[in-house]
């Protein structure tokens, strides 16, 4: 692969604090990509900044929470420029016998998966540079009737 594959490309990462969302923003910015980090730890956040350097801007932000999304995201566009790339890869669940699990825990589950997707991925539908490569993918595939996105 080459190393600088996505060179002068920006990618948000969500969960980047750990995990495979830690290993992607690691991987891209190797690669070189700017990352826009999101997570809800934010000294693991930290710790990422000081071994990835000025290309890593961590955002401490709760993907479940549609404000928190966007001021990452447009500070992530200020920062950097654009955004190119999204990896929406936060995620954790609460582990139990369905039977035992209270709503809250499925709720937790369903909001950080699901829905911080959907926020994610709304929030970067007003960034200009985003929304071109989107519209551009789309363009090339046949329309689905149920799409939410709107040309």
């Amino acid at each position: 692969m080459s190393e600088n594959r996505f060179s002068g490309k920006t990618a948000v990462v969500t969960g980047a604090a750990s995990g495979i969302g830690a290993a992607i923003a690691t991987r891209l910015v190797a690669e070189g990509a700017n990352v826009v980090g999101i997570d809800i730890a934010e000294q693991a956040l930290d710790t990422m900044a000081t071994t990835l350097g000025t290309a890593f801007a961590p955002h401490r932000a709760d993907v479940a929470q549609e404000a928190q999304v966007a001021a990452a995201l447009d500070a992530g566009a200020e920062r950097f420029g654009s955004i190119d790339l999204a990896f929406n890869v936060a995620g954790a669940s609460r582990v139990a016998p369905i039977v035992d699990l209270d709503e809250k825990d499925w709720d937790f589950t369903v909001d950080l998966v699901q829905k911080g997707v959907f926020l994610c991925t709304k929030s970067m539908s007003h960034v200009e540079s985003f929304l071109k490569q989107v519209s551009a993918a789309a363009s090339c595939r046949k329309p689905v009737k149920c799409s939410a996105w709107r040309s």
